[in-house]
């Protein structure tokens, strides 16, 4: 099984459109960093998305890292 890791060695949580309409469910909905997003949408438009809960290891915080790809 391919194992991904971020830099504090924690797996990254991979995110991918199965039904093909071209969204994935937000994984930072819940994030505590005003920063991240104001509308805060449930869904992002994408087919693939990777997810880090950061270095504090906890998820929705100030150092989570969400990336994505069209």
């Amino acid at each position: 099984p391919l194992r991904v890791h971020d830099r504090w060695g924690q797996p990254f949580h991979i995110l991918l459109d199965t039904i093909d309409d071209k969204q994935v469910k937000n994984p930072d909905l819940a994030s505590s960093d005003p920063n991240i997003s104001q509308s805060k949408p449930e869904y992002l438009a994408t087919r693939l998305a990777f997810y880090s809960v950061g270095q504090d290891q906890m998820p929705h915080g100030k150092d989570d890292i969400a990336s994505r790809r069209k």
